[in-house]
């Protein structure tokens, strides 16, 4: 539980939802949307939502999210 307590968990809102359906329209619209993960795009909505760099070793399954900061580590 000490590990977890280094993070700070962020709950999804409406305003998530609302960054989701327009990562997921814009990939759909740019035919990029086949094999992403729905549960990356909701972390990714979350991190465009709070403009939080998402720390991932998977820069290749967010790298088409537009307005997406990455640190691949």
């Amino acid at each position: 539980m000490r590990f977890l307590a280094l993070f700070e968990v962020g709950l999804a809102s409406l305003e998530t939802a609302r960054h989701y359906a327009r990562i997921v329209a814009d990939l759909r619209r740019r035919k990029l949307l086949a094999g992403a993960s729905k549960a990356d795009l909701w972390i990714a909505a979350w991190a465009v939502e709070h403009q939080a760099a998402l720390a991932t070793q998977n820069a290749k399954h967010f790298r088409h999210v537009e307005g997406l900061r990455l640190t691949p580590y």
